[in-house]
């Protein structure tokens, strides 16, 4: 048994005397009076007091245990089933409390990371040979010490003080970092290893979660502290605001607010949009397991002739479910000029028929070099292009600018990094070139699902390209991906529109042992990559590969719409215009040229008050904010002197919002270790999942302790009213 308030305790048995002194304090004193005749009272005197003590020892009692009762159940004891799921003692533990947004459930007043506090304390007590180390699993595992140790009323104290936080929950992390602490060479092995995990199992954090490098004597323990399955335990969300293209100044601004309803039961609520101090409401009916939008439209005027923001939040009114916390989502989005996109070539945009001239008419797709809407497309060469008027451009594109200076690809990586999107188009030998040395700039941050070569004898025939093998036949484009971005704006026609897109030239192409082959968006039919896509940092790099002039691409409406799509999504990429982030993770943000310096400028939080720890560094590309910790959800805004020049919402990933726990026996496959040791296989015991039958979820008795003291106060008035005389 453990207590989660064992103070009350301490404070209950320094009360328990209270009601010895009041019953000698209020004991009658006898009272003398002169009478004669005391033969007939001293039968009836004894007889009283007999009764009187009886009475008064009852009483006490009965108060004393009613007192005693109502301090057990403020301390909240908790009954637990057996601790270890194999023999042996153990001297070395790992306790991981899961403290993501999901923790936050609440379910009959009592809330889940309540409960999960009264389990991890159980597990951090003092026991001889044993040292405990303490994992806080979030966004970022925090652990209370580097190496094992027996300060445990250091780690009680954090696990008290510890609170749920609207992040998501990075499993494989903590669990490296719990098989760091099991492997450290400076603690020396001291026998057994077992790890504890706190937490309500949700399947969009543990699903594909493995054992890693855990060794494989570690037995692992893991407490489940969730809502469960039942109907009751619904929850509704805001998982997502967005803008219908990119906001642009003077027209109105289509805004998507998606809720999702992750109960069994239809639900309808009103969601309520309010944006630059005016407010929109809509009634949204969404079904079981499903999501609905609400769709709204800012008028033109919610911002200044010159550009703005749009700050403010969307939620659902009167939402009563589990997780209060996911009904309002915090929103900001930028209000600019038409785009502007910056051309990398070494030919001129203004040649008529040449592949530079296709690519610009594909971004602008109305005659000239810019549009009736105000876009402008201005074709740079390598050498001439200044770093000022790139960091000015809302998305670079390159197509055959030869081969790049080192300081180039630096420029690249660095705008990349911070949130520049990038299209590439393919075509030459120095691309394959300029990608290598692009992937080694940015570091672990670009890893390219395949790999680009020039093809094998192409120097020696005087060409840079490959000509298919099969007598000069065209390419044709295959295995589209029709169910996810770009294609799947187009349905179910993709197929039959895909068949007339051919190319005479492409890159070789060669998968990557360590790539994500999701990121191969479209192929040749050759098996070359066509399309691909991929993150780095807080950008997106787009690769497309195929000559524009040996193909069917820029005649074919099919191809320059999926290239308007990709325009579209990558300049309204929620990481690349800093939309929103993830709360608890890291991040660095490219601040706009408008920004200027950093001296003077503040940094306000959601409450409008100032941070003071704002790291901005002046760098090459740009004034650079560096945020190693996203905050709490909500707007934060960069200002110089008064004006918002930057903002940036921090919410928690929608993930986080679906309470379902994974299914019941998965898990400890997953964490099982590959290999016995000494003959014998390391338990993974799961303590209180429904469906689960391996050991029995803890009992709370505090409800029970409470009836309890109502009985003996019941019983005590029982007792005066018996031996009233």
């Amino acid at each position: 048994m453990s207590f989660f308030h064992p103070l009350a305790l301490l404070i209950g048995g320094a009360l328990i005397g209270l009601p010895v002194a009041v019953h000698l304090l209020t004991r009658p004193r006898p009272v003398r009076f002169p009478f004669s005749a005391l033969r007939f009272l001293d039968t009836a005197l004894r007889q009283r007091r007999f009764f009187a003590r009886l009475r008064d020892a009852v009483v006490l009692t009965l108060r004393t245990l009613a007192l005693v009762a109502i301090a057990a159940a403020f301390a909240r004891p908790l009954l637990h089933g057996a601790l270890l799921p194999a023999g042996g003692n153990v001297n070395r533990r790992v306790v991981i409390l899961d403290v993501s947004g999901s923790m936050n459930a609440r379910k009959g007043g009592v809330g889940v990371f309540q409960r999960a506090r009264a389990k991890a304390l159980q597990y951090v007590r003092y026991s001889p040979d044993l040292g405990a180390n303490l994992i806080l699993a979030g966004a970022r595992p925090k652990a209370a010490f580097d190496l094992f140790s027996a300060n445990f009323p250091a780690m009680q104290a954090e696990i008290r003080a510890a609170e749920a936080r609207e992040e998501n929950l990075d499993a494989p992390a903590a669990l490296a970092r719990a098989a760091q602490m099991f492997s450290n060479p400076q603690d020396p092995a001291r026998g057994k290893g077992q790890l504890v995990i706190v937490t309500d199992l949700q399947a969009t954090s543990w699903r594909e979660v493995g054992r890693g490098d855990l060794p494989p004597d570690v037995e692992i323990i893991v407490e489940y502290v969730g809502l469960g399955l039942g109907p009751e335990v619904g929850n509704l969300a805001v998982t997502s605001v967005s803008t219908v293209g990119r906001p642009e100044v003077g027209r109105p601004t289509p805004v998507r607010v998606e809720m999702q309803n992750f109960s069994g039961a239809d639900q309808t609520r009103t969601v309520e949009l309010a944006a630059n101090d005016r407010v929109y409401r809509q009634d949204v009916a969404c079904k079981a397991w499903s999501r609905a939008v609400a769709a709204f439209e800012l008028p033109g005027d919610a911002t200044a002739e010159n550009g703005g923001w749009i700050i403010g939040t969307a939620q659902l009114v009167e939402a009563r479910d589990a997780l209060p916390f996911d009904d309002v989502r915090p929103f900001a989005f930028e209000v600019r000029k038409a785009a502007f996109y910056a051309v990398v070539s070494r030919e001129s945009g203004q040649e008529v028929g040449s592949s530079t001239y296709f690519v610009a008419r594909m971004l602008c797709p109305t005659a000239g070099m810019a549009n009736a809407g105000g876009e402008r497309v201005v074709a740079f060469r390598p050498g001439a292009a200044t770093a000022d008027a790139l960091t000015e451009a809302d998305m670079i594109v390159l197509n055959q600018p030869g081969r790049l200076e080192p300081e180039w690809i630096q420029f690249l990586a660095g705008m990349l990094l911070r949130g520049r999107p990038v299209l590439y188009v393919l075509s030459e030998p120095a691309d394959a070139e300029n990608l290598a040395a692009l992937a080694q700039a940015c570091g672990h941050a670009l890893s390219l699902p395949v790999s680009f070569t020039a093809w094998q004898g192409a120097a020696a025939s005087g060409r840079s390209y490959r000509f298919d093998a099969s007598g000069g036949a065209p390419l044709t484009l295959t295995d589209v991906r029709t169910t996810v971005w770009p294609f799947q704006a187009f349905g179910e026609d993709v197929p039959t529109l895909a068949k007339g897109l051919t190319a005479g030239r492409v890159l070789k192409t060669a998968p990557e042992p360590h790539g994500a082959e999701n990121e191969v968006l479209a192929k040749w039919s050759d098996g070359s990559a066509a399309l691909v896509s991929t993150r780095v940092g807080n950008g997106q790099l787009v690769l497309w590969n195929a000559d524009m002039l040996s193909s069917t691409l820029p005649r074919s409406g099919f191809f320059v719409a999926v290239m308007r799509e990709i325009v579209g999504q990558l300049l309204t990429d929620p990481l690349t215009h800093a939309g929103w982030l993830p709360c608890g993770a890291g991040r660095m943000l490219l601040l706009p040229p408008a920004a200027g310096c950093a001296e003077g400028l503040a940094l306000l939080g959601p409450d409008g008050k100032r941070i003071e720890e704002f790291d901005l560094r002046e760098e090459k590309n740009g004034l650079t904010w560096r945020w190693t910790s996203v905050g709490r959800p909500g707007v934060y805004r960069v200002e110089r002197n008064g004006k918002t020049v930057f903002a940036v919402a921090a919410a928690c990933p929608p993930e986080e919002s679906d309470l379902r726990p994974i299914a019941p026996g998965g898990l400890e496959a997953q964490l099982a270790p590959k290999t016995s040791v000494h003959g014998r296989q390391p338990s993974v015991a799961i303590v209180g999942l429904p469906g689960q039958a391996a050991l029995k979820e803890a009992a709370e008795v505090w409800p029970w302790l409470l009836v309890a003291a109502l009985a003996f106060i019941l019983s005590e008035l029982a007792v005066l009213k018996m031996f009233r005389v």
